[in-house]
């Protein structure tokens, strides 16, 4: 990372000035204090340092996290090329920009991160601002948990606004991924949720309960069925909505043509064509 390197220079030159002051009793302080508080600079602004040396050159996405993708990420698979490394680029870059922890899980597993951020890559594609930097942490439990803002419900996914941190079972966000048809993509629903409460100015849809039926014929989702596989009594109907929008774009805009039209407005803000 750059910061290893920032803080050679003002090292030298601080245990330099030091050695003198040591050997010749003088007071070197105006030399030393600068170097010290440009390595305190350079620690404190070490994440956002990293960040922007990374978005310029970042590294190659490993040999697993690409695996992932080819096999399982429908989205990606149906990019041309350069739109592909466009996507790679920000699947590595997510993983480096966000803080991941784990619950009675001994060895975090890789390829959940890949999962989370190929997940977070699809939702913010259209964006300059991909990072949904409001939410650092990420935490994976090794299937449904309760938690202190729901302690009697075991659930599958959780998004916590306050803290800025995301919750899933890792069972759960397995499924949704490499079986989107199958079982419903709880890593998007969250990643929604968190990136419709840190935007609420943008042209969302208005729509109701009524909704429920259409969206449950589509791939069998209904409300029951997900309030079921995510156990959390406050189920978000427009974060259905932009899951739907995003693994079955073509179905959606069949049954809800005026709503698609929103999502696009939202998930389509800033382009950005260098990345």
């Amino acid at each position: 990372m750059l910061t290893r390197w920032l803080y050679i220079p003002p090292l030298i030159i601080a245990g330099y000035f030091l050695y003198l002051t040591y050997q010749t009793g003088d007071n070197y302080l105006m030399f030393i204090l600068p170097a010290v508080i440009f390595i305190a600079i350079v620690y404190i602004m070490s994440p956002q340092i990293n960040f922007w040396w990374s978005n310029k050159r970042t590294p190659r996405i490993e040999k697993k996290a690409l695996q992932l993708l080819e096999q399982h990420h429908r989205f990606y698979q149906k990019l041309p090329p350069q739109l592909q490394e466009k996507f790679r680029k920000r699947v590595v870059l997510i993983r480096m920009a966000k803080d991941f922890k784990s619950q009675a899980i001994d060895d975090l597993p890789e390829e959940l991160k890949i999962i989370f951020t190929a997940n977070l890559a699809h939702l913010t594609f259209g964006l300059k601002k991909f990072l949904l930097s409001q939410y650092e942490k990420v935490v994976f439990y090794p299937s449904a948990f309760p938690s202190p803002t729901y302690p009697d419900t075991f659930h599958a996914s959780e998004t916590n606004h306050e803290d800025g941190v995301f919750l899933f079972s890792a069972q759960h966000l397995l499924s949704g991924f490499t079986e989107p048809d199958r079982f419903y993509n709880v890593a998007l629903h969250e990643l929604a949720v968190g990136y419709m409460t840190a935007n609420p100015g943008l042209p969302w849809p208005d729509i109701d309960a009524s909704a429920w039926t259409e969206l449950g014929r589509i791939k069998g989702f209904t409300k029951e069925h997900i309030e079921k596989l995510i156990g959390r009594p406050d189920l978000e109907i427009l974060a259905v909505m932009v899951v739907h929008w995003l693994e079955y774009p073509t179905e959606l805009l069949a049954v809800f043509p005026s709503e698609c039209k929103h999502l696009q407005q939202c998930f389509s803000q800033i382009q950005n064509d260098n990345l």
